[in-house]
């Protein structure tokens, strides 16, 4: 009998460690923020999921681009407090390339980058940001719309993680605002 009740309560203990992990970890899920749905009136691509640093809450800002000349839209990601993601859209009505653009005042984009073609579309990508220039003829002609990631927590996978990450977004990013602007 003694052997039997050892093993009773040695399965007790385990299944009483058991209950104990599962709580934290249900604790520790319900500290976190959910995903956002939607980005400032376009849905939430799923690349956006990797560029949100953990934290227990998000708040996602529209910022009023009334008074901003060009700018049709600002949408900033807050995590705990401290700026994570933000996407620019810019109207541009000229001949100038994005890339052009880009090379005479870097500085200006709020990130380092390199030359590449994002779904066909003429493109700055690095690891804490990019620019991508989208033709949109609805708008009128030589009319481009110009999207601009500025990824405020680079650093966090990597850089080649964070690059791919940054791209991979972008990407997502095209057909939704060119939908969203007439552009597409």
């Amino acid at each position: 009998m003694d052997l039997k009740k050892a093993a009773i309560c040695a399965l007790g203990a385990v299944i009483l460690g058991l209950a104990v992990l599962l709580a934290v970890n249900w604790f520790r899920d319900a500290d976190s923020y959910a995903l956002p749905e939607d980005m400032c009136g376009v849905i939430a691509p799923a690349s956006l999921e990797p560029l949100l640093p953990d934290g227990d809450e998000i708040e996602m800002r529209n910022a009023d681009v009334s008074s901003a000349a060009n700018v049709l839209q600002e949408c900033q990601f807050i995590v705990d407090h401290d700026g994570a993601l933000t996407t620019v859209v810019m109207e541009w009505n000229g001949d100038e390339s994005v890339v052009e653009r880009y090379n005479e005042t870097p500085a200006a984009y709020g990130f380092v980058g390199s030359e590449t073609t994002l779904a066909n579309e003429l493109a700055v990508v690095g690891s804490d940001g990019s620019l991508v220039q989208v033709a949109c003829p609805g708008r009128g002609e030589n009319v481009t719309i110009q999207i601009n990631v500025l990824y405020h927590a680079a650093g966090t996978h990597g850089q080649d993680e964070d690059r791919r990450n940054v791209e991979t977004f972008t990407k997502e990013l095209i057909p939704l605002y060119s939908n969203e602007y007439g552009c597409g």
